[in-house]
């Protein structure tokens, strides 16, 4: 699942997109090789930041998620193809999407999931055997040496 689509950018940046790939106003996108590659790499670097702590790719309908990738897509779009076109308000788009995901990936930010983008913790407790003391969870008991047992 992709959270930027070229529809998705088209909904979002209108003629400043036509503007970026250098095409007519109102001019199809959607097979553009340079704007599909920067949706790739927004789409690719959300999941790198997200794979910290969900399955992806993510599946929850969030605004949040396609909106930041459509901000990372169109700075790498402009960056390729116009840089002269990238701006403060760009660069702020792209810092504004790259602290989102990096929110994510803390677990700052959280995401109502299907049950396969949940991750589980297991926690296990491992016992080991060390002489004359056993480790268990944390724990130290004495199997003989009763001076163990107070430390």
């Amino acid at each position: 699942m992709a959270y930027a689509t070229a529809d998705t950018m088209v909904a979002a940046f209108g003629d400043k997109l036509q503007q970026a790939l250098s095409v007519a106003a109102g001019a199809d996108v959607s097979a553009n090789a340079q704007l599909l590659a920067a949706i790739d790499a927004a789409n690719d670097e959300a999941d790198g930041y997200l794979r910290k702590r969900y399955t992806v790719p993510v599946t929850a309908d969030t605004g949040a998620l396609v909106r930041h990738c459509n901000s990372l897509a169109f700075y790498y779009l402009l960056v390729d193809t116009r840089p002269e076109l990238v701006g403060d308000d760009t660069l702020a788009r792209r810092d504004n999407a790259i602290g989102f995901f990096k929110d994510c990936a803390k677990g700052l930010v959280t995401f109502e999931f299907e049950p396969e983008n949940r991750m589980e913790t297991i926690n296990t407790v491992e016992t080991v055997q060390l002489g004359a003391a056993t480790v268990s969870s944390g724990a130290l008991q004495s199997t003989t040496a009763p001076w163990f047992k107070n430390w």
